[in-house]
């Protein structure tokens, strides 16, 4: 009688190389969306290696394209130099931890194109990584014709030729080898290894290397990292280039906090703070056996307008709307490309850049903070009451108000507003619900609205002014527009708004000045323009300085040209009349000498997306992002002062306030500076808002009078009322912060509350169930388990050694679709030890005697716990219809999102759980696999991509049931430390529409999608053999008829078809109907993407 084996528990080291290698997974993915969108015309490298294609956003393609560009560049660079004649040396290309990255591949091609002699005939490209990972990569380039077409004379190991290929070193081994390509399978802390598998393969000292590394010896130990490029440094003519993550201002900057903070989980970047700056970076390649080394940010390798063409960048806006350059400076300004020589060489990989340093003011400054709404690229209005004083300002300000923009849920409505007065009315609404627009205060008590947008193609035109407390419409902002500048003006005795540039939704940047007034709406300035004229631009800062009766005067720079270029000049307009007519004239202030000059300034003050502002500490430049290397805390904010100076403002602020100054608002008010909202998109790290707004003063004492300054009212958020006790007096809120390792809460995803009720009664339960709408149901009995059911007890009754299956994940998050966890078969003794110390595991009990075709049944598969858990008679609905009832104990682990087709009572009896559900509106937005329950979307880390989506959350106790309706999404975290047990029951509800055959799980999809899905490919079989642009156009209006948008065209080949698939699930909900439409609409879309 043989024995039961387990499965030998993986070390800590095994562990952390999975989860290194799970890396790989995202960011081929990323690399795959880049391919397919970047570079239609090649062949599909990276098909094969990525099952589903899956789009990602725009700033994620743009950087992971970044990344690509600038390791494509290093290597053309060393491919391409000429040697002399009496040290030519064949080159080899060494991608150490590469992944499933097809660099060789798609640079063999490249050359190709070339033809026949070009430089690449006569290199060796090598791939080295993890051998698990390398035995994967192998097995899909020979079972793909475009990976294997590339090779010459490819040979695998093992073969069936004993002598092809050498045996392997210690476990590591070539596995593949051709003429131009061959790859290792090797750990990278097995150097000597690696280098006696490459003595095998060619003369390495009759040969010129360079190695990269991309992001992959970052995940090491310091010594092991170092110990990589020392190693490299060995080699007789090396180059070595690596391209990672840095802290250019330190881990405390709010993009780095999110980076620092995502990788943490499970793949820490180990080296960073062993060195966090450019020039750590350098040294450490010189002090680890190379002799020179060039290192540059990625942004500033982007704004580089030798290394990237302008017309490759060009091209890169035809391929998708694009509207997050502050993100993705953030994202360039964090990452650098390395390159490091051991010999003497004429090649110069990267440009040099000038390093500059703002002096620091030496006034000092006090930031005081408060409770803020979230919210980014709005606008902001200083409000406030009529003054009558003669002379005086048009407006007392009693009030700040920050409008539009975008919310954690994606949204552009509402306002926050910001008050000393608790008692303050919230006003008059503001009539758009827009983002990156410009509100403008003019004259007395006039404020207009202008431009702006809700997508990066979606440009406004329109414009309202807000007179005697009513928002009217005024002529349109021709072309439409956004991220414009506009400030106020006054010629003569009229008063009105002077706008400068902008872009509009077609991709367009625009120069033109334009005038608004009341008597004559918008008139052109351009005919009036003198010959010398700022270009075109975007997103600059601009203010308006001097007034008299007959001229404005003013400042302009920065902003963005077409290709993401930030322009460096500096401008100064003037508004006047000139013998009866207006004239405007520009003058540019950057080379004329003085302090306002780019050589002082340092090209610290081309900026996108800051603000300038006149302030009772002086004229102020905030925020945004620069043309260079990042800005350092001290130089977001710089003051020009007399006598024409130029500092930055060192702030202290207190931890977890320091503000991202991007898509923020300023205001200057009773001598204070206000920042207002603000945050950004942190890559595919996770946003970061700011979650306070800030006050600076350049008094030594800064102005406390009661009552203070304080949020009163925001659309986007619940805020609790005002407290009344002086900020001294309490403790600011921080923005939540993981602690070390994982976090189960910190993430910026808004939420409503689900609503709390007791059920008394089988009609009550009925009314419930039949509403469909989530439910925690308070005040029930559920038996005697919610007292017995301990660790113990459960261990004692169950039986320690009862061998029991079980998830086990190496992280907090299960992926169904990635299978990033493991099944194990343990004693249940063993389980329950491990999900009391909180690791990450997982059961959901199984029937006993058949598990893969009988439904779990608590009565009859753990006959000595089931007497303890009593179903109320109140649910007697889902005793009568159940389906199943179901053990579930946790750890610390994440269950991931899904959805099932039945309705089920969740009932919480140790613990406590925080679950978050979607309504099936929202099924299109939640990336659902055509038929999978499940999705690959981790709620908790993906919540950049979850705009538009309605979730509600709930926080189940002991003794607590959730109602959870069928069809709707969710997702189950633990909450708190003890490990939780529930029990889970599912029950039938509806009358029909479920699908023949068994159904162990619950999450069988009923016939509506499963016929339908049949439907579906006869509909796109029917329209196969149209022209792939006609076709696509009738299959995307065949979607929109399934999601209820639009009438099916009456010579639609497929009609037949769409009619059967709309008249059925007529006798099931009209949620549930609609959800598997929309899934419908989405898996026919899908049928025609890759």
């Amino acid at each position: 009688m043989g024995s039961r084996t387990t499965p030998k528990p993986l070390s800590r080291r095994q562990k952390a190389d999975e989860s290194i290698i799970g890396t790989n997974s995202y960011s081929i993915v990323s690399k795959r969306s880049v391919e397919k969108l970047y570079y239609p015309s090649e062949p599909a490298f990276l098909k094969s290696f990525v099952s589903k294609f899956k789009r990602r956003a725009p700033l994620i393609n743009r950087g992971y394209w970044l990344r690509m560009r600038a390791i494509e560049h290093v290597v053309s660079n060393f491919i391409q130099v000429a040697e002399p004649a009496d040290e030519k040396r064949r080159k080899v290309v060494v991608n150490l931890g590469c992944g499933y990255d097809i660099l060789p591949f798609r640079t063999l091609w490249q050359q190709e194109q070339l033809g026949s002699q070009s430089a690449s005939d006569d290199v060796i490209f090598v791939d080295v990584d993890y051998p698990q990972l390398m035995k994967r990569k192998v097995e899909i380039v020979r079972n793909n014709d475009i990976l294997y077409s590339r090779l010459s004379n490819p040979v695998y190991w093992p073969s069936n030729e004993p002598e092809s290929t050498p045996e392997p070193v210690g476990g590591h081994a070539v596995m593949l080898r051709s003429k131009n390509y061959i790859a290792i399978g090797c750990d990278l802390r097995e150097l000597s290894t690696l280098k006696k598998l490459l003595q095998r393969e060619m003369d390495i000292d009759d040969a010129s290397f360079l190695f990269t590394a991309e992001v992959s010896i970052a995940y090491m130990s310091v010594e092991a990292a170092d110990k990589v490029i020392h190693w490299a440094s060995t080699f007789k003519a090396s180059t070595f280039c690596l391209l990672e993550q840095f802290l250019p201002d330190g881990p405390d900057h709010p993009f780095a906090r999110t980076m620092l903070d995502h990788f943490g989980k499970q793949t820490p970047l180990k080296c960073l703070y062993a060195y966090p700056q450019l020039e750590d970076q350098r040294l450490r390649s010189l002090t680890n056996g190379f002799t020179s080394a060039e290192v540059l940010d990625l942004w500033s390798f982007w704004l580089d307008q030798a290394t990237i063409p302008r017309s490759e960048k060009l091209q890169l806006n035809d391929v998708e709307p694009f509207d997050e350059w502050e993100e993705l400076a953030l994202f360039g300004g964090h990452y650098f490309v390395l390159v490091a020589t051991n010999h003497s060489t004429s090649t110069k990989y990267l440009p040099d850049i000038q390093s500059v340093t703002i002096e620091e003011s030496q006034i000092s400054f006090d930031v005081v903070h408060e409770q803020g709404a979230l919210r980014r690229f709005g606008a902001i209005l200083v409000d406030g009451i009529p003054n009558n004083n003669s002379g005086a300002q048009p407006v007392v300000p009693n009030m700040v108000k920050y409008h539009g923009g975008v919310t954690p849920e994606n949204k552009h409505t509402g306002f926050d507003m910001y008050s000393r007065d608790p008692k303050i009315q919230i006003g008059i609404p503001f009539p758009e619900e827009i983002m990156c627009h410009t509100i403008t205060r003019f004259g007395e008590n006039r404020v207009l609205l202008a431009g702006g947008r809700t997508s990066p193609t979606k440009a406004s035109s329109r414009c309202w002014v807000l007179r005697h407390g009513e928002w009217m419409p005024t002529a349109d902002l021709i072309p439409a527009r956004y991220r414009h500048c506009a400030v106020p003006v006054q010629i003569g005795a009229q008063q009105g708004v002077l706008v400068f540039g902008g872009k509009t939704g077609s991709g367009e940047v625009l120069s033109h000045w334009q005038l608004w007034t009341e008597k004559h709406g918008w008139s052109n300035l351009e005919r009036t323009l003198r010959m010398n004229r700022p270009e075109a631009r975007f997103g600059a800062a601009m203010m308006a300085d001097g007034h008299s009766y007959n001229e404005t005067s003013g400042y302009l720079m920065g902003g963005m040209d077409a290709i993401g270029h930030i322009h460096e000049d500096i401008w100064m307009w003037e508004l006047s009349i000139e013998q009866g007519r207006l004239q405007l004239s520009c003058r540019e202030h950057t080379h004329i000498g003085g302090p306002w000059t780019l050589s002082y300034l340092g090209a610290r003050h081309a900026r996108f997306g800051a603000t300038l502002l006149d302030s009772s500490i002086g004229l102020l430049l905030i925020g945004g992002v620069v043309s260079g290397p990042l800005l350092r805390q001290h130089e977001e904010i710089c003051l020009f002062r007399a006598p024409l100076t130029f500092c930055g403002i060192s702030l202290s602020f207190k931890p977890g306030h320091r503000p991202l100054l991007v898509g923020f608002g300023s205001a200057a008010v009773d001598g204070n500076v206000f920042l207002i909202g603000g945050g950004a998109v942190c890559f595919s790290f996770g946003a970061f808002w700011n979650t306070s707004f800030s006050m600076i003063s350049a008094t030594e004492t800064p102005q406390k009078s009661a009552p203070f300054w304080r949020l009163r009212r925001s659309k986007s958020l619940d805020i609790p009322a005002p407290d009344t006790r002086h900020p001294q007096d309490f403790d600011i809120p921080l923005p939540i912060e993981r602690e070390s390792g994982e976090s189960r809460s910190d993430f910026q995803l808004e939420t409503a509350a689900v609503s709390r009720l007791t059920v008394t009664s089988e009609d009550e339960f009925r009314v419930m169930v039949e509403t469909r709408e989530p439910e925690i149901i308070e005040e029930v009995t559920l038996g005697p388990c919610t007292e017995l059911w301990t660790s113990s007890y459960l261990t004692e009754k169950l039986g320690h050694e009862r061998p029991i299956s079980i998830h086990s994940c190496s992280s907090l998050y299960m992926n169904f679709q990635t299978r990033n966890y493991t099944f194990k078969t343990e004693p249940f003794g063993d389980f329950m030890t491990r999900a009391s110390k909180g690791e990450h595991v997982y059961l959901r009990a199984l029937s006993v005697d058949k598990p893969y075709t009988t439904p779990a049944n608590l009565t009859d598969d753990l006959p000595t716990i089931a007497e303890d858990f009593v179903l109320p008679s109140s649910f007697q609905q889902a005793s009568d219809n159940q389906h199943s009832s179901v053990l579930r104990i946790s750890g610390a682990v994440t269950m991931w999102l899904h959805y099932d087709v039945m309705s089920n009572v969740l009932c919480q009896i140790r613990g406590s759980k925080k679950i978050i559900l979607f309504p099936p509106s929202d099924v299109k937005r939640l990336q659902y696999l055509p038929g999978q329950t499940t999705s690959e979307l981790n709620v908790f880390l993906d919540h950049q991509t979850l705009g538009g989506t309605h979730p509600v959350e709930a926080i189940l106790e002991p003794g607590q049931v959730l109602f959870i309706p069928s069809c709707w999404s969710h997702v189950t975290a633990p909450e708190g430390e003890e490990m939780s047990v529930a029990v889970n029951v599912f029950f039938k509800d509806l009358q029909t529409g479920y699908a023949a055959g068994k159904d162990v799980y619950g999450n069988r999809d009923l016939s509506l999608y499963q016929d339908g899905r049949r439907d579906i490919e006869r509909i796109i079989k029917a329209h196969s053999d149209e022209p792939p642009e006609e076709a696509k156009e009738r299959i995307e209006r065949i979607a929109t008829v399934l999601e209820g948008t639009a009438a099916l065209a009456a010579d639609d080949k497929a009609q037949k078809e769409v009619t059967r698939i709309l008249r059925s699930g007529a006798d099931v909900p009209t949620d549930i109907r609609q959800f598997y439409l929309d899934r419908l609409a989405a898996d026919l879309r899908g049928g025609l993407i890759d």
